[in-house]
């Protein structure tokens, strides 16, 4: 973790495997725009809906090519994660209804930090867990 207020850093210990580890990156990199957009003072909201937005996107995409390597490294639960996948697009898409749907700074702040928060919890937990299975 760097000293600079909610930045996350790249470290070794997120290496989960080859073909995901850049995705993974990539996926800080935006948490961390979104974190910017979320800390600064003008709060602007359309910054934040396009951070999302593609954040968004891209953790479909990621979910997608992560689904393909779990099935090749034959992990059994690949079908459970997923489910897994699909239930957090659900609950990201419908926090982005949300999100559209205030103008009020701390409600569409704490939308947004709810987002990152349940993307950010599959990464650190559920990913891990699932690459453990094959290292073991």
């Amino acid at each position: 973790m760097s000293s600079t207020p909610w930045i996350v850093e790249w470290i070794d210990e997120f290496s989960l495997h080859k073909d995901i580890d850049e995705e993974h990156q990539q996926f800080i990199e935006h948490i961390d725009l979104l974190n910017s957009a979320l800390a600064d003072q003008a709060r602007d909201k359309l910054r934040t809906k396009v951070i999302l937005e593609q954040l968004i996107q891209e953790t479909e995409e990621h979910f997608d090519h992560e689904e393909r390597i779990f099935a090749s490294l034959s992990i059994e639960s690949v079908a459970e994660h997923r489910d897994r996948h699909a239930e957090i697009v659900s609950t990201v898409k419908t926090a982005m209804q949300q999100f559209d749907s205030t103008e009020l700074p701390k409600v569409w702040t704490e939308i947004a930090m709810s987002i990152k928060s349940v993307l950010i919890q599959h990464f650190l937990e559920c990913d891990f867990a699932e690459i453990e299975k094959v290292r073991h």
